[in-house]
């Protein structure tokens, strides 16, 4: 499994703030210096599970914690989405709605959707956790 190395920005109660900076496949080769900032991305990562007395500043590794499976994660931000708009898609062509009738209620049931995940934003914090080790 591929782990992330951050810096600690912030540690706010019970959850950390992890700084991340990552780098293209390129970044390591002999002609770096010819390479552009947009060869560079940075993140902040919320984490949940940190060991104590960790402060600012710490240098820790992301890692995963065993229950949230990234095909889980996938099937919530794609297939789903992607399996109501073509149904949704079929069945309004079937009923012979028009075109832009049709682009409207899919962006609402697509907005819905995204309304149902927010709700259910605990359910994700809980099953997707991520966990900070202190990188040696």
């Amino acid at each position: 499994m591929e782990c992330k190395v951050g810096t600690v920005k912030e540690i706010k109660g019970d959850k950390a703030v992890v700084y991340i900076e990552r780098h293209s496949a390129c970044s390591g080769c002999h002609a770096k210096g010819a390479c552009t900032s947009a060869d560079k991305d940075s993140q902040l990562i919320i984490v949940q599970d940190f060991p104590s007395g960790l402060a600012e500043g710490a240098r820790v590794r992301i890692v995963a914690v065993e229950g949230g499976t990234p095909l889980k994660a996938v099937l919530f931000a794609f297939i789903i989405p992607i399996v109501l708009i073509g149904m949704g898609a079929i069945v309004m062509n079937r009923l012979e709605t028009k075109e832009t009738t049709m682009l409207l209620i899919l962006l609402c049931g697509l907005l819905l959707y995204g309304g149902v995940l927010w709700l259910l934003r605990g359910y994700f914090e809980k099953t997707f956790r991520l966990r900070a080790e202190l990188y040696d």
